[in-house]
């Protein structure tokens, strides 16, 4: 078990989760946001929200190229607003099955979009 692997765990069977660190630390893959979902929240790639500046709320999606399709997603830290980013610490034992391990550049993208939430 290693950073950047997906897994199916006992948290959610129906979405994986992808493994960012050698604890066992994880983040909740969750469907690409509808637009009924995003609620006036504009939706940026990791490049495009390391080199913009929105002014109002404003989030990352990762899609992982997974079927069915899952992304990664966390919201940029916006005045008087706390956000959740799925964020959890497992056991080897929630671990329940394998999916596969994400290609070296949608890991560093997972990277920069938690690091850029201010999550790392």
């Amino acid at each position: 078990m290693r950073p950047g692997e997906v897994w199916r765990s006992t948290l959610d069977p129906a979405w994986p989760v992808v493994l960012l660190a050698d604890d066992l630390t994880a983040i909740q893959v969750v469907a690409p946001a509808t637009e009924a979902q995003k609620r006036g929240y504009t939706l940026l790639s990791p490049a495009e929200a390391e080199h913009s500046h929105p002014t109002g709320l404003a989030g990352i999606e990762v899609p992982l190229g997974l079927s069915p399709a899952g992304v990664i997603r966390v919201a940029l830290p916006h005045p008087n607003h706390i956000f959740c980013t799925w964020q959890v610490t497992l056991t080897p034992d929630s671990l329940t099955e394998y999916v596969c391990i994400l290609p070296p550049e949608t890991f560093s993208q997972v990277k920069l979009a938690l690091r850029l939430s201010g999550t790392t």
